[in-house]
């Protein structure tokens, strides 16, 4: 497995971080912002095609489980959701999105409450326990 992408993007981050420390007007620092978006929505991409990855994995495995039981194993049903836990996705994306402004101003404070309150919305969510 290669994590050259990743690597890509950290190597970046680093040297982002080594500029905006050294930039001291406005203009020097809306370069180093907008490269940092362009990172934080490529390492976005790059959550959303592990998470799909991941549960076609799942999908797969399950399917394999299946083939080598036979036909007198019944599948297995999923498993039930504890009751009052439901995913609202739109909701934990603003705090998502919050906190990452939060981490972009040096709050991470701030941050760290509104990734929680993101995760509290979508327990589930990888992309939302990756910035936390």
């Amino acid at each position: 497995m290669s994590g050259d992408g990743l690597s890509t993007l950290r190597a970046e981050y680093e040297a982002i971080r080594a500029s905006l420390a050294e930039a001291r007007t406005p203009a020097q620092r809306e370069p180093l912002k907008r490269r940092l978006m362009e990172i934080y929505r490529a390492t976005d991409a790059m959550l959303t095609e592990a998470a799909r990855l991941k549960e076609e994995l799942r999908a797969l495995a399950e399917q394999g489980r299946r083939a080598a039981g036979g036909a007198g194993n019944p599948p297995r049903p999923p498993e039930p959701r504890p009751a009052g836990v439901r995913q609202d996705r739109l909701g934990a994306s603003t705090y998502m999105e919050k906190g990452w402004h939060l981490i972009t101003l040096g709050d991470h404070a701030g941050a760290v409450t509104a990734l929680q309150r993101a995760l509290e919305l979508a327990p589930e969510d990888p992309q939302c326990r990756a910035l936390l």
